[in-house]
């Protein structure tokens, strides 16, 4: 199923359309979360707790200030390889504390203006629809991993790189992996992908619904 959604941030509109099925309807251009939805995003934040506190790399019992990391490295940006055309430098980041290690492989391009672009486009449109600046933040597109605390949920990480002289990550990255490893073995993981960025021309016939197309109504 090909579906998609269309904002109009000057309207404060918005569509969401199913291309096989040829059918349109309209979704709320802010989201309001439901009791129901609320304690279900609870319960995901609870389960993504219990993963972080599993590596033990939170203490629930200790101030959250990131001093239970053992140790933090930085290796690689020495070589270029070639990621879906792109130029990059690979750069491995590892948090480790006893047999418990997060390792974040990064692939990082020396710049890129249209990344940059999206982002500051994809930022203008979702803080219209009321998503919060602190929100936004976390998952800039190409900020990547290793220097956000707050998607891996390691508090003091940040500072914690800063005041041990880790080497910066320059540039963007456009592609990330992240591993947890518990006892030696590997547990979890997740990571993100720019296979490939384009600029055109607007047009706004590309925008609207086709005329075919057959309204309905969701729940």
């Amino acid at each position: 199923t090909t579906t998609g959604e269309i904002v109009d941030i000057t309207s404060r509109q918005a569509w969401e359309y199913n291309k096989d099925d040829q059918e349109y309807w309209t979704i709320p251009f802010i989201e309001e979360a439901s009791d129901d939805e609320s304690e279900e995003n609870e319960d995901q934040n609870d389960d993504k707790r219990s993963i972080n506190f599993s590596f033990d790399f939170n203490n629930q019992n200790d101030l959250d200030d990131g001093t239970d990391l053992e140790n933090i490295t930085r290796s690689g940006g020495d070589k270029i390889e070639n990621i879906h055309g792109f130029r990059v430098r690979k750069w491995t980041t590892t948090l480790s504390k006893g047999d418990d290690r997060i390792i974040i492989d990064e692939w990082a391009i020396k710049e890129l203006p249209l990344l940059r672009l999206a982002d500051s486009l994809n930022r203008e449109i979702e803080l219209a629809r009321g998503t919060p600046d602190s929100i936004l933040n976390i998952f800039r597109f190409g900020k990547g991993f290793s220097n956000n605390e707050t998607l891996l949920d390691v508090p003091g990480l940040d500072s914690l790189i800063e005041v041990s002289g880790i080497k910066p990550i320059t540039g963007d990255v456009i592609k990330g992996d992240v591993s947890f490893f518990e006892n030696g073995e590997s547990k979890a993981g997740f990571g993100s992908d720019v296979i490939e960025i384009y600029a055109e021309n607007f047009d706004s016939l590309y925008f609207n619904i086709p005329e075919e197309y057959e309204r309905v109504e969701v729940e």
